[in-house]
């Protein structure tokens, strides 16, 4: 019974592990992300949002972290502005780079990580700066502490971005600039300080439910001046993946369970063999079948309990072994742990109820003449 619950524990702790691991993996590609941005007029200009909208959605439930994109300052006669190492160069030398407003809370929302440099804090709201996407750094031969050319104005670089796996399409080729910043530089630009997306993060397994609340809880009244779009193929995936795992831990659990019954069944006919002397003396002396039975059940429940608690720690620290070596992280199902020696000592007194009738089925004769 020790080597099933050890096996119990690990393979159920393994394949939990792993399923964390993978759905991970799915949520840092946007599973969990929803991005909320503004609809349609008739004359196909965006309906603005309330400023007020990511603060509601973010008191939504199951909602994670919320981040915010501005729209972006526009150049000479509304084109896009554009991005360059030095203000010699043209300006049709951008190197395809655009320009994104960004609010502090993005980097959290969208799990971004800074390669190098800072990502904005309270000062960088009144300072001319900006932060580079991985491959607008790239394109522009920029690091932290140079200088590039956004629109007709020089910035620094405080930071550069790692690339992005949720966001990439956006951050990675965007010199970003702080809203605080862009809202008083380009206070004369009508768009700018509107909000262009939303950025709703999911608790895990929570994505469908805050999508479908998305919409009201940015414009009260009006959800159809919203539009809503979350990866439908990941989530899919996502939640696919977790029902299979889910199960093929629940599969290998039971065998684990049944190669520990077996074992205890096994090991308790043994014993009725080897005390067949012991069980004719008691008969002997005038024990019931029914106290013969409850010694070889209470036998068996005693046994799967010890097994049930050194397979636990042995399983445990099986979990711990792999996570370590794998570097996935530790997860074991609590109702394992709770549950585990519970079930060991049920099953140990399923498998010895057999063996423990056939005990109390001994003549005492027989068991005598046998020993």
């Amino acid at each position: 019974m020790a080597l099933g619950i050890a096996s119990l524990v690990a393979l159920t702790g393994a394949a939990a592990s792993n399923q964390a691991h993978l759905l991970n993996q799915f949520d840092a590609r946007g599973a969990n992300l929803a991005v909320v941005a503004p609809a349609l007029d008739p004359f196909h200009q965006p309906i603005p949002l309330p400023l007020d909208a990511p603060e509601r959605i973010a008191r939504h439930e199951g909602v994670a972290t919320v981040g915010v994109l501005d729209n972006a300052p526009t150049g000479t006669g509304g084109a896009a502005m554009a991005v360059r190492r030095s203000d010699l160069l043209p300006e049709t030398q951008g190197g395809g780079i655009a320009v994104a407003v960004a609010h502090q809370n993005l980097l959290a929302a969208v799990d971004g990580e800074v390669a190098e440099g800072r990502w904005f804090d309270n000062s960088s709201g009144s300072l001319p700066v900006t932060v580079l996407g991985a491959t607008a750094a790239e394109r522009l031969g920029a690091r932290t502490g140079d200088r590039v050319y956004v629109g007709d104005a020089w910035y620094s670089v405080i930071g550069v971005l790692a690339p992005s796996l949720m966001a990439g399409h956006i951050l990675d080729s965007a010199a970003i600039l702080d809203a605080r910043w862009a809202a008083t530089a380009y206070e004369d630009q009508e768009q700018v300080g509107q909000i262009a997306s939303i950025f709703a993060r999911a608790e895990p397994g929570q994505i469908d439910a805050v999508t479908a609340l998305l919409a009201r809880g940015a414009r009260p009244g009006e959800p159809q001046h919203v539009t809503v779009a979350a990866m439908l193929s990941l989530t899919d995936m996502h939640g696919a993946t977790d029902d299979a795992l889910t199960q093929l831990g629940l599969v290998l659990g039971g065998i684990s369970l049944l190669i520990g019954g077996v074992g205890i069944a096994n090991t308790m006919i043994v014993t009725v063999m080897e005390r067949r002397g012991e069980i004719g003396l008691r008969r002997a002396l005038g024990g019931r079948p029914s106290q013969i039975a409850a010694q070889f059940v209470l036998e068996s429940a005693g046994l799967s309990a010890i097994g049930g608690v050194a397979g636990l720690t042995l399983g445990v620290v099986a979990c711990v072994v792999l996570a370590i070596a794998t570097g996935q992280p530790l997860v074991i199902p609590w109702e394992v742990l709770v549950g585990g020696p519970a079930v060991a000592v049920v099953v140990g007194i399923i498998a010895g109820l057999n063996p423990a009738l056939r005990a109390a089925k001994v003549p005492p004769t027989v068991a005598l003449r046998a020993s």
